[in-house]
């Protein structure tokens, strides 16, 4: 059978009992060290402390009212040498809850700090990873550069060879004109020095008499 339980602050606790917050916080510490109550301490030791404790065990302490407030009451004298025995056992449990508070709160403190260490660790490797791929494609930036500038040289250098042939061609062809213009025109002179020469030996080749008779 499952007990229904209720969890208060020691000042709640203190207002449902109708007793002081001492002999509530007493009250708490007794029933929790024999196994009946549980006391739960907070992650920082100025977190609030919580207590939890089976439901009827608060109804009956309720109906109880104000005659546990008597029973269990601390009386507190100003100036005190030797404190009573509930009034330091007191402070032990209250010394013993702040120090669970306190480690409990290292505990998550180093938690944090572990995981704090982890995120940073996952973060430098992503980074590093993140290098490594930034060199990698700068590596084949480099290599695909160095690639078309190759293929430009060698391209430049046949447009500038094909430049070239054709300049020499153009040249060797107007060479060839103005060769060919120089030998039609020395032929020319040839066929008429030719012409000129065969009038003369027809002229020379005439009988004479022709020639008296035409001169």
């Amino acid at each position: 059978m499952t007990v229904e339980t209720v969890s208060l602050s020691y000042r709640e606790l203190a207002e449902r009992l109708r007793v002081s917050p001492d002999a509530a916080r007493m009250k708490a510490k007794r029933k929790a060290k024999a196994g009946l109550w549980r006391i739960i301490p907070g992650n920082h030791p100025l977190d609030r402390v919580t207590i939890e404790l089976p439901l009827t065990d608060l109804i009956t302490s309720e109906h109880a009212g104000g005659e546990q407030e008597e029973a269990i009451t601390v009386v507190r004298p100003s100036k005190t040498k030797n404190p009573q025995p509930e009034q330091s056992q007191e402070r032990v449990d209250e010394l013993t809850v702040f120090i669970e508070g306190l480690l409990a709160a290292q505990s998550r403190a180093e938690k944090l700090t572990e995981q704090l260490q982890e995120a940073h660790a996952a973060h430098a490797r992503t980074i590093s990873q993140l290098h490594a791929q930034i060199n990698a494609l700068a590596a084949d930036v480099r290599a695909e550069k160095e690639a078309h500038l190759g293929t430009a040289i060698d391209l430049g250098q046949q447009l500038r060879a094909a430049h070239n042939a054709l300049h020499q061609d153009g040249l060797a062809r107007v060479a060839a004109e103005t060769r060919e213009k120089a030998v039609t025109a020395e032929l020319e002179r040839a066929l008429e020095a030719a012409t000129q020469l065969q009038a003369t030996i027809d002229h020379l080749q005439r009988p004479w008499w022709k020639k008296l008779a035409k001169g």
